[in-house]
Order: structure tokens, then C-alpha cells, then sequence
């Protein structure tokens, strides 16, 4: 019995519908875009909450907000989010906030793909900012 392997490159799940390249990078801009006005006002509140539990002080609290900008402001000077991540390795904040709007985006346009042919379970756990 012979065994096949498929390795399939990031383009791939484009026919499904998944973001790849720079749709990724513009859907991940919003999403941390996290500002408050005593309230947040934008910026994925999903996001704001992994990112508050993972603070100890207002300091650190800066650090993640700081970070979230530096990503959505600065993957457009690298060829795509995971190189942005990459050149920034060692910054835990830079590192997590990349990687939390990586998942938070691709597990959004999942919701939405042909990967899910049953459109009533499209909108479970959806909450947006």
C-alpha cells in the first residue's frame, strides 16, 4: 500500500476563502487598532481582554497597547505579518499581539469560508468589537 502526502502552500486556502498575504494584514489592522476613551472605542474587544489578562500593571498594560500599534502600524514595511513578527523576535508584546490578531483574523474568516457549509453554526462565538 502506497501513502500519498499532500503539502499544500499558504495559497491554498485561498479557494475556500481565507485570507492570505495582505488581505491578512488589512484585516488585522482594525483589530488592533485598541483605543479607549474611558470605555474601548475601537480595536477587537476579544484581543483587549487576552491582552488585559496578561498584564500586571498599568505599565505592562502600556506595553501591549504600544506593541498593538507598532503591529498594525508597521506590517506594511515587512512582506507579511509572520515576517513582521520575525524581525521584531524577542519583544514578547510585539510577538503576542501579532499572534493573537493572526488567529482572532483567520478564525473570523473561517466563520465565513466554504469551510463551513453549514451557515447556522457561522455565527457561534462571533462576538466583534
Amino acid at each position: 500500500m502506497t501513502k500519498t502526502m499532500y503539502v499544500l502552500g499558504a495559497g491554498a486556502s485561498k479557494e475556500v476563502g481565507l485570507p492570505v498575504g495582505e488581505e491578512l494584514m488589512e484585516m488585522i489592522k482594525p483589530l488592533l487598532d485598541i483605543q479607549y476613551d474611558r470605555v474601548q472605542i475601537s480595536g477587537d474587544r476579544i484581543i483587549a481582554q487576552a491582552l488585559d489578562q496578561r498584564t500586571t500593571d498599568r505599565g505592562e498594560r502600556q506595553k501591549f497597547g504600544d506593541a498593538a500599534w507598532q503591529v498594525r502600524d508597521g506590517m506594511d514595511l515587512a512582506p507579511s505579518i509572520d515576517n513582521f513578527i520575525d524581525s521584531r523576535r524577542g519583544d514578547p508584546y510585539i510577538e503576542l499581539c501579532g499572534k493573537l490578531a493572526i488567529a482572532r483574523a483567520i478564525l473570523d474568516a473561517e466563520r465565513h469560508s466554504a469551510l463551513i457549509p453549514d451557515r447556522s453554526l457561522a455565527g457561534r462565538n462571533t462576538e466583534r468589537s
